[in-house]
Order: C-alpha cells, then structure tokens, then sequence
C-alpha cells in the first residue's frame, strides 16, 4: 500500500490564497465601479447645476411680470417701455428709489435693474421681453444664459429646443447661439 500522505500538504499549500490573475480582475471590477459612480456624480452635478439656472430664469421671469403689473400706467405707452431685446439695457435716466418717476422712466429703471440682476443670477444671463401678437396683454419673457456643459448632449438639446421653435407665433424669437433659454408668456395686467 501506498502512503498518500506526503501528496496532500502540497496540494492544499497550492491551493491557499488568491493568484494574482484573480486579484488583478477583482482591482479591475473595482475600479470601473468606481468609474461609473464617479460618472454618475458629475452627471447629478450638471443636472443640478441646469436646475439651478432654470429655477433662476423663472424667478427673473416672475420679477419682470411682478414689476409690470405694478406699473400699469406703462402698458398704455406706445412702444411698450418694457419690450427690450437680447444686449445690456440702457442706464436709467432716474433713479426711482430716490426719486419721483413718470411710467416710462420707471419702466427704463425697472429693466436696467432687472437686467443688472439677471447677468449676476446666471452664467452671461440676458434676456428679451417681446409682446405677444395675438394679444396685446400677453408677453414672452426669454431668458438665457450660457451653456457651460459639454456638448455631448446636444441631441437632447435639439429635441428640447425644436418643440420651442413650432408653433409658438412669435416670428423671429430664438434663442442666441451657444446658450440655454426658458420660455415664460406671462400676462401682467
């Protein structure tokens, strides 16, 4: 008979541990979960950050609405002072907090500050205000700011921005190059 005592102490020492193949495929499972977590991060960090800036375009669109209703006398002046196209607005004339104002100039001051306020809340924030064709008490409020994200999206952006372009009867109203906007009609009085 044969002792087969001598075989076993070799095979079990052959088989302890992990080889180093296996190691480096479990390193590499790893580090790809960590890619994929730390993808995911920096997406939730540009989402957010779009977030941010469209709730920011609509607060300035309420403020501009909220400015207009509080000056009703305005909206009789032809040319509406409160139309202002893409471009930094003019300096107003007056300073209406410290002084007396007709309806034009507290427009002219209500637009310059607005103005002065949305290039801060948002990244080369601007905006156009236009009226409405249909009804002289409607207003488009378009908001934009700069498109800081990478342009891999840019499909979703087209299919984001094709449904604006349609059927909105505002001829001519488009969003600047290279720039996000946010649509508001608002209707003041």
């Amino acid at each position: 008979m044969r002792d087969h005592s001598m075989k076993t102490p070799t095979l079990r020492r052959a088989q302890r541990g992990i080889s180093l193949i296996e190691s480096l495929v479990a390193l590499l499972v790893l580090a790809l979960g960590i890619l994929g977590l730390a993808g995911i991060q920096t997406r939730t960090l540009t989402d957010t950050r779009l977030t941010n800036a469209r709730a920011a375009a609509i607060r300035m669109s309420s403020d501009i609405q909220e400015r207009m209703k509080l000056n009703v006398e305005a909206q009789s002046l032809a040319p509406n002072p409160y139309l202002v196209d893409f471009g930094a607005a003019a300096a107003a004339p007056v300073d209406c907090n410290t002084a007396a104002c007709t309806a034009a100039q507290l427009a002219a001051f209500d637009i310059a500050q607005w103005k002065a306020t949305l290039s801060t809340a948002l990244p080369g924030g601007d905006a156009r205000v236009f009226a409405s064709p249909d009804d002289t008490r409607q207003f488009g409020v378009l908001v934009s700011w700069t498109n800081n994200q990478s342009t891999a999206a840019d499909a979703d952006l087209a299919d984001y921005v094709a449904p604006f372009a349609t059927n909105t009867n505002v001829a001519g109203v488009a969003c600047p190059a290279n720039s996000l906007c946010h649509l508001t009609v608002i209707r003041p009085l």
